[in-house]
């Protein structure tokens, strides 16, 4: 897929449009993605959509002021609409705004990959299904697998989704900025809910990223995802609530995303720093954290997550370090921000579609790996509990968080001794960094075509997750 030609003959038609109306400045993006969805509950097809998203998005100055408009397909009466429409709407904009004016070229891809998401066929991706499904229903293996597991069970439900998000997005300014990226981003997800004795054990797994559609036809490992859910699930039965109280805490790579994105990571937007609203302003410099604790937030890991060369603003992303061994090292900046932070730009202007304009968004945000492994964070606890699988909470802004953990265990004497549930994790994020002890080595990094990070009534695709993280002092409450 590549349309380049077509989006250069729309600027083409635009630039006289912008002349006529005596512009100062001009940004068009232009969309053309797709996302795809299949269900398969309980051994049924419940679904198996594709949906078309093309449009054009225009974002004007006139007069020092910013006005947005959109046009939803590529016609070009429409399209000469839009652009008068945003020059209305800056001309009645009451706020003055002046933008970090760069220029970047290029085509990006946003992923590497074998087989592109568009050319997997319907018996490969219902292949795929299949294999996680027949991992779910592994009884033997999953029993096998749980460290605590019921004497008797029922499985209730099993739900699978996969999802692929493709396509093309140009993004043009009068300035000179002409980039297309062509984003990826696969994935599945699975859960199962058990029944033993009037007990209910529940769990998920999703395995994705910006790859290509190859890795899922791994089936053996997508398989093994199934087992690992089924496992869980049969933990989950057993499972009894924590003891509220001050603890030692080992964090799993989805908690310590969390802590990460949702925690500071929303602080450290720079549309909440200029906005007077996050306790992270003027502090740059400042000692927060522990010097085991490091955060960045990066538009093109090495490994894992939601690969983003390019925002929604053309600008090139680059790792930002938020955090560097404990110390404020930064906030993530768009173009607006930036001008008035008189800051570089950090490539996290970023929109969910064409019908938005941008705004301050992360991309991949997490703790940096550290020097130990996550045995030997067990093996150092005396007492303690491990907690994953975030399943929602409340956050503020400044900084107080309350967050569910779907399950964990009891430590003692350096081992699991017993399973726990819906643990609640509460605290202040800048009173808990002072308490990380550690970083492992191990870290994932997942992102799936499935929900997103809202904000602004907005919502995009990151990448969550990181190491596991030792903090020696947590509250933590379930019972």
């Amino acid at each position: 897929m590549n349309n380049l030609d077509q989006y250069k003959r729309i600027i083409g038609k635009i630039l006289p449009e912008e002349e006529k109306l005596n512009l100062d400045w001009i940004e068009v993006r232009i969309e053309n993605t797709y996302y795809e969805r299949i269900h398969y509950l309980n051994g049924r097809l419940r679904e198996a959509s594709t949906s078309h998203y093309q449009g054009v998005g225009i974002r004007v100055l006139k007069n020092g002021k910013i006005g947005f408009s959109s046009s939803s397909g590529l016609d070009i009466d429409d399209i000469l609409e839009a652009v008068r429409y945003a020059k209305s709407v800056a001309e009645v904009n009451p706020r003055k705004t002046e933008l970090v004016r760069d220029v970047y070229t290029g085509v990006f891809e946003g992923g590497k990959y074998d087989i592109h998401p568009s050319q997997a066929t319907y018996d490969d991706k219902m292949k795929v299904i299949k294999a996680f499904e027949e991992g779910i229903k592994d009884r033997e293996k999953a029993l096998d697998n749980a460290l605590f597991k019921p004497s008797d069970h029922k499985q209730e439900s099993i739900s699978i989704r996969y999802g692929s998000y493709y396509g093309e997005i140009y993004i043009w300014n009068s300035d000179g900025t002409e980039v297309l990226y062509k984003p990826i981003l696969i994935g599945v997800a699975a859960s199962t809910i058990l029944k033993s004795d009037g007990r209910y054990g529940d769990a998920y797994e999703v395995y994705g990223g910006s790859m290509g559609f190859e890795k899922l036809l791994n089936l053996d490992n997508v398989y093994e995802l199934g087992v690992r859910t089924y496992s869980k699930a049969l933990e989950k039965i057993v499972a009894d609530y924590v003891e509220g109280g001050v603890k030692k805490v080992i964090t799993g790579p989805r908690m310590s995303g969390v802590f990460a994105h949702e925690s500071f990571g929303h602080m450290s937007e720079a549309d909440h720093i200029t906005a007077n609203a996050s306790p992270l302003k003027d502090r740059i410099g400042e000692k927060l954290g522990s010097e085991y604790a490091s955060i960045v937030d990066d538009g093109t890991p090495d490994e894992g997550g939601f690969y983003y060369p390019v925002d929604s603003e053309g600008v090139k992303t680059r790792r930002v370090i938020l955090l560097d061994k404990g110390v404020l090292k930064g906030y993530l900046l768009d173009r607006e921000n930036a001008s008035i932070l008189n800051m570089e730009l950090t490539g996290n202007g970023r929109a969910q579609n064409y019908s938005y304009p941008p705004i301050v968004r992360m991309r991949n945000t997490f703790f940096l790996p550290g020097d130990w492994t996550l045995d030997e964070m067990i093996h150092d606890i005396s007492e303690g509990v491990y907690v994953d699988d975030e399943r929602g909470g409340e956050v503020n802004l400044d900084g107080t968080f309350t967050f569910t953990a779907g399950r964990g265990y009891i430590i003692k004497n350096g081992e699991f001794i017993k399973p726990v549930k819906d643990a609640v994790l509460s605290g202040n994020i800048l009173e808990m960094l002072k308490y990380i002890e550690g970083a492992s080595k191990e870290y994932v990094i997942e992102a799936v075509p499935f929900g997103g990070c809202g904000k602004g009534g907005q919502s995009v695709f990151v990448g969550l997750g990181g190491p596991y993280l030792y903090i020696s002092k947590l509250m933590v409450g379930g019972r």
